[in-house]
């Protein structure tokens, strides 16, 4: 969950013109039938750095009323 909002974590690796990238998208309900994807993406090497920080990004993410 993120702030009591049902969320779900997809992580992916992909390979686009020779260059390794991974992915992390989340996918928050929101208010009705609202859906929020966020996408952060980096290149595999680059992950372990930004892991922590693209998951605390997502984690803090609010609607709005």
């Amino acid at each position: 969950t993120i702030n009591s909002r049902s969320a779900h974590a997809i992580e992916a690796e992909l390979t686009q013109q020779g260059v390794d990238f991974k992915i992390l998208m989340m996918v928050i309900k929101g208010q009705g039938d609202d859906v929020w994807v966020m996408s952060f993406n980096t290149t595999k090497s680059s992950w372990s750095g930004y892991k922590e920080m693209f998951y605390g990004i997502a984690d803090s993410f609010s609607l709005k009323k």
